[in-house]
């Protein structure tokens, strides 16, 4: 399950982050995002963290399917993503696709 949801992250993170031209403000979004469901596969997987006995596990647990997904994530986005058009469908007309020294109009910033 982690390796799919992973794999179709990348159209995700771009449709939340077209809006930001910085691309560091994009990668700590796609951080959380990854982040946060790292966290919701990690509690479905163990059926609402019960079973536990000590939070390390549970810390452990999270942290190798948050590292899961930004990999499997990364690698989709190299891979296929950064190559195709839908990339650039999703971020045209937004201040994503151009940098922000370009942007002319900083209405839509």
């Amino acid at each position: 399950m982690i390796n799919l949801i992973g794999f179709f992250l990348p159209p995700l993170i771009d449709l939340i982050t077209r809006k930001f031209p910085d691309s560091d403000v994009r990668f700590w979004i796609s951080l959380l995002v990854c982040s946060v469901v790292g966290v919701f596969t990690t509690w479905l997987d163990t059926n609402g963290f019960q079973g536990y006995t000590h939070t390390l596990a549970i810390a452990d647990d999270i942290s190798g399917h948050i590292l899961a997904i930004i990999g499997i994530a990364q690698i989709s986005y190299k891979v296929l993503y950064d190559k195709s058009n839908m990339q650039y469908d999703i971020r045209k007309n937004t201040p994503a696709h151009f940098p922000a020294s370009e942007v002319k109009d900083k209405s839509i910033i």
